[in-house]
């Protein structure tokens, strides 16, 4: 076994041998073939095959080579070549290496949510978990697809995240109705603040409240429904003032002082009117309320009203109805004058309540004028002794009454003038003698 008949070397055995001779006979070692093939675990060349051949019975001794990030399964391939060809397989398993999932978060690494794991050496991991946290979206993705290679070093993946902007709304709120023409919108990173909003005051309004701050400040949340400012403005209230004047004097003393919301509209006030006086005009209604307290004024007019005076006309304590008239005077005033009449048979006895203050008691603004009965062969009436009829000087504080015209009864009155004159006529035709004349009687206003 393992040597083979070398016919060459032998030659041929002579035709003439004999029993007692020697013959050599010549063999040689037979040589046989030694091949390792070196292969992945899945039958896949690894490395290139070794082959030799060696002679029987000579011994080998063949170092497995070193594959990178596998080993293989057999360190060395020795032993003694035997009778027949030898076929060793040399397998290499892939090693198993640590990489590791790093998580950034606005580039600040997080240590807590780093993941180590083992992959086989050439293994490719494109996947790994999503940390993503409230708030944040991938940013980039540094690494991957990882082949995992022995070098633990580079087998890292770096996973970045960064904040999100999201959206905010600022809503503005006039008694309580929202101005869609006024809200704000915006955008703002996760986890940042709007520290301010534009205030939106309009006039004569102030503000109510403010919903949706915390510590003054929105809080950006990944909830963009949340991001909300609510901003409540209503309408202020604003001093008004009623103001009085009398004779276009104003009472400081009587003036109000009210609030009322902006906008609203006044048209009630007190009515301070007294005695004697009367609305002339009210100013300013319906005053409708502003922010400028300086407008807001309603001013009520009073004037001295008139009331009315009579004068009456009394024979022998009986009054002439027919004689007595009426006129106005303004409250207050003093009438100091009247219409002087002349009646036929009667003389001029007294007034009474002549320069009477004309007040609100109608009944109080009498004048009385007084005549009593003279003897027939009385020769001439005598006048009032009273102040003539007409204007009366601005000064004196007295009623301008004109005369006016008093009926005509042709049995009783006459005026002086006339009289007089009557009685000359008389006089001169009756040449000294006693007449006695009946004069229709009439009344003539001076």
């Amino acid at each position: 076994t393992g040597y083979v008949f070398d016919k060459a070397a032998t030659g041929d055995i002579p035709a003439t041998a004999k029993n007692g001779d020697t013959i050599k006979v010549y063999y040689t070692i037979n040589s046989y073939k030694l091949t390792i093939n070196y292969l992945y675990a899945d039958n896949t060349v690894a490395s290139a095959p070794y082959s030799e051949t060696l002679k029987y019975n000579t011994s080998y001794d063949v170092a497995s080579p070193a594959i990178e990030g596998y080993t293989a399964d057999k360190i060395k391939v020795a032993g003694t070549m035997g009778t027949e060809d030898i076929v060793v397989n040399v397998i290499y398993t892939a090693n198993l290496y640590d990489y590791t999932v790093n998580y950034y978060y606005d580039n600040g690494k997080d240590d807590a949510a780093a993941v180590t794991a083992e992959a086989a050496f050439g293994t490719e991991i494109a996947s790994y978990a999503d940390k993503v946290k409230t708030g944040y979206v991938l940013d980039k993705v540094e690494g991957s697809p990882l082949k995992v290679t022995a070098d633990r070093t580079k087998n890292v993946i770096n996973v970045y995240y960064v904040r999100a902007e999201f959206g905010y709304t600022i809503n503005y709120f006039y008694d309580g109705v929202k101005d869609e023409k006024a809200t704000v919108t915006g955008t703002k990173k996760y986890a940042e603040s709007v520290d301010a909003y534009e205030n939106k005051l309009k006039d004569g309004y102030k503000l109510e409240k403010v919903e949706g701050l915390v510590n003054g400040k929105l809080p950006i949340t990944a909830d963009p429904a949340k991001n909300v400012i609510d901003v409540y403005y209503v309408k202020d209230s604003f001093n008004y003032t009623i103001e009085y004047y009398y004779n276009n004097v104003l009472n400081a003393d009587a003036t109000v002082t009210s609030k009322a919301l902006f906008g609203s509209s006044v048209t009630a006030y007190t009515d301070k009117n007294i005695t004697g006086y009367k609305l002339d005009r009210v100013v300013g209604t319906p005053l409708t309320i502003t922010s400028d307290e300086a407008k807001n004024v309603i001013r009520v007019y009073y004037v001295p009203a008139e009331y009315t005076v009579t004068v009456q006309y009394y024979t022998n304590n009986a009054i002439v109805n027919n004689l007595t008239y009426t006129f106005d005077a303004v409250f207050g005033t003093t009438v100091n004058t009247y219409n002087q009449v002349t009646i036929d048979g009667f003389v001029f006895t007294r007034v009474e309540n002549l320069g009477l203050k004309v007040s609100e008691n109608e009944a109080d603004n009498i004048i009385r004028v007084y005549y009593t009965e003279v003897a027939a062969d009385e020769e001439e009436v005598t006048k009032p002794a009273e102040k003539p009829s007409g204007e009366v000087a601005a000064d004196e504080d007295e009623v301008v009454t004109p005369l006016a015209e008093v009926a005509a009864d042709e049995d009783s009155v006459q005026t002086a003038d006339m009289n007089n004159v009557l009685v000359l006529i008389a006089m001169m035709i009756a040449a000294g003698c006693a007449v006695i004349a009946t004069v229709k009687k009439r009344v003539q206003e001076k």
